[in-house]
């Protein structure tokens, strides 16, 4: 990314990230159950974390997680935060869902100087969004006293900091369609991105723009069949994982390279015109093994070559 940073999209100068974790279903056996757990609840299956540091703009994993099912998703992304913090030089904005928002997490990203765009439950800091309407975008005075900082009274330090720091925090109620009975079906929004800087209708789309990490999940587990496993051994899991997540940035990177070296015309397309991911996915599952496996320089470039020209013609509209 340092070295080749003009290549990838980003959103007013910002690489638009997103952080999301999904279960995983694992071979049951008695060696997994004890390295990845089980719940108790009814017949579940043997299952682990994944969570992934996601590139929505340019469909890229950026960082790949593997815990137990036990395991925190919001504690993952602290570590999806540091990681991005002490490999990448570029600035971002990090999108979360609903399931992520608390203030250890906005704190770091706040420490880290970087952005990010949660999306929140009305019970998050309420007493300061219980009045907002649709359309409302407001910068807020965040301040913290004893009861409301009780869920981090395992954790002195950081209480003592909430308690004596002024979070200056960016609320935006916005609709996003109605429900049945005509209201406005609305998502409430929080980040720390400058109002002169991001409008409401761009905090609205840089929303929307996570959805690729949803996609992404969608391409792995069901396309890529992630969770056939080769092997039933943790190791032979973990590797298939990465494996998969490697698989799946290359063909987003040759899918990328092909709209470089040959790109769509749009202007005579009713709806958007781009090049098919599962095509390319089978192209390189036939073709990859085939070059990686080759005994000579010209062997691998004739596979590489049919790779890229497969990849350019295969366009879906």
């Amino acid at each position: 990314y340092d070295q080749h940073d003009e290549l990838f999209k980003t959103y007013k100068g910002c690489f638009v990230l997103g952080i999301d974790g999904s279960k995983t279903t694992l071979p049951n056996t008695t060696e997994n159950v004890n390295t990845f757990g089980k719940t108790k609840q009814g017949n579940q299956p043997v299952q682990g974390l994944l969570s992934t540091l996601h590139d929505c703009l340019n469909s890229i994993k950026l960082d790949v997680l593997v815990g137990t099912v036990f395991d925190s998703e919001r504690d993952f992304a602290g570590r999806h935060i540091q990681y991005f913090c002490e490999n990448y030089i570029g600035k971002a904005i990090f999108t979360f869902d609903r399931g992520y928002p608390s203030m250890r997490l906005i704190d770091q990203l706040i420490e880290s100087k970087q952005y990010f765009l949660f999306r929140i439950p009305s019970s998050f800091i309420s007493g300061y969004t219980k009045d907002m309407k649709p359309g409302d975008d407001k910068v807020i005075d965040i301040t913290f006293d004893s009861v409301s900082t009780n869920e981090y009274r395992n954790d002195r330090k950081f209480r003592t900091k909430l308690m004596n720091t002024t979070y200056k925090l960016r609320f935006t109620k916005i609709q996003t369609g109605e429900n049945e009975d005509q209201s406005p079906k609305v998502e409430l929004l929080v980040s720390n991105l400058p109002v002169d800087e991001f409008s409401t209708e761009e905090l609205k789309e840089i929303y929307h723009l996570r959805w690729d990490i949803e996609t992404s999940y969608n391409h792995l587990k069901n396309r890529m069949k992630m969770e056939e496993f080769s092997g039933y051994h943790p190791e032979l899991i973990l590797q298939d994982i990465y494996a998969d997540a490697w698989i799946f940035n290359i063909v987003s990177l040759k899918i990328m390279q092909a709209n470089i070296e040959e790109p769509i015309d749009q202007s005579n397309e009713m709806y958007t015109v781009k090049r098919n991911f599962n095509k390319a996915l089978g192209i390189i599952k036939r073709l990859l093994v085939k070059a990686i496996m080759s005994e000579d320089n010209e062997s691998r470039k004739k596979y590489t070559d049919q790779i890229d020209e497969n990849i350019r013609a295969n366009i879906t509209r």
